[in-house]
């Protein structure tokens, strides 16, 4: 059955984008085997004045049927790549910020010089930006693949998002200048009492090695999930073990706090393809 509020929520969101209301929270990243911080994802929120917080998901696909993903996409990247250069001011270390990007946004000929502009106001060092895209977004072809390797020659990084939940082939990995796979949520949270997921992770960490790709494990929310991922050998994870997604003031006191524990370092350059 259709929502009712379906209409007024798109009328909504198209003027919550015009005057700058989406929000931003940001979930950290960590290094598994020394537990450094190693980045942010920064995640795309909106409240609605009447019906409070909407899912992501929901808003998301109401911005791309109603034609406004484009420019909510840039909003969330300026504001996430103004709070990180705020982060790497002082040019003693570094942290990445991993995006999401729609396929639309993607096919849009003007997205690279949106990235390119923000990255210029900025004044992010491309290396510390990744564009994350979903699997669904490699059935896009050759146009999303192209955006990339030009983003990808400027230094930004890329991450697909859930591989292998979707349909996607592995033909079509390898066209797209892929950094990082993230490791859904699923998989983590089955694989030490099924086996079969357990076996998945494996699949897809070989997989990563095998192609130059760093290994992100998502939604990780105990030590028992914690452990078994290190000696599977994926390098990075986030999930509520570490944090939720967090407002940008609070994610600024992981980030003074890694800095002064002294578990906050460089970011370490992705082996990556280059596409």
């Amino acid at each position: 059955m259709a929502d009712p509020r379906g209409d007024q929520i798109a009328e909504d969101l198209e003027g919550a984008v015009a005057h700058g209301d989406i929000e931003v929270a940001y979930q950290p990243e960590y290094l598994i085997g020394t537990g450094a911080l190693f980045g942010f994802e920064a995640l795309a929120r909106w409240t609605h004045p009447e019906w409070g917080p909407v899912p992501p998901g929901d808003f998301i696909r109401t911005a791309e049927l109603n034609g406004t993903i484009g420019e909510l996409g840039a909003q969330v990247l300026a504001i996430a790549c103004d709070v990180l250069a705020s982060w790497v001011a002082d040019g003693t270390w570094s942290v990445r910020m991993t995006v999401n990007v729609s396929a639309l946004q993607l096919a849009d000929p003007a997205f690279f010089d949106v990235v390119c502009q923000v990255l210029e106001s900025s004044g992010v060092s491309p290396q510390l930006l990744c564009l994350e895209i979903t699997e669904s977004a490699l059935a896009s072809g050759d146009l999303a693949a192209r955006a990339l390797s030009r983003l990808k020659a400027l230094g930004v990084e890329t991450s697909i998002d859930d591989f292998g939940t979707e349909y996607s082939s592995l033909s079509r990995l390898q066209q797209f200048p892929i950094d990082y796979l993230k490791i859904n949520r699923g998989f983590v949270s089955g694989m030490t009492d099924r086996p079969v997921d357990a076996a998945i992770i494996d699949a897809l960490l070989g997989l990563a090695r095998s192609l130059g790709i760093r290994a992100v494990a998502k939604g990780v929310e105990t030590q028992v999930q914690l452990a078994a991922l290190e000696a599977a050998g994926c390098e990075l994870g986030q999930g509520f073990l570490w944090s939720k997604p967090l407002p940008a003031a609070e994610a600024t006191r992981i980030v003074e706090q890694a800095r002064r524990s002294g578990v906050a370092q460089p970011r370490p350059r992705s082996q990556g393809r280059s596409g």
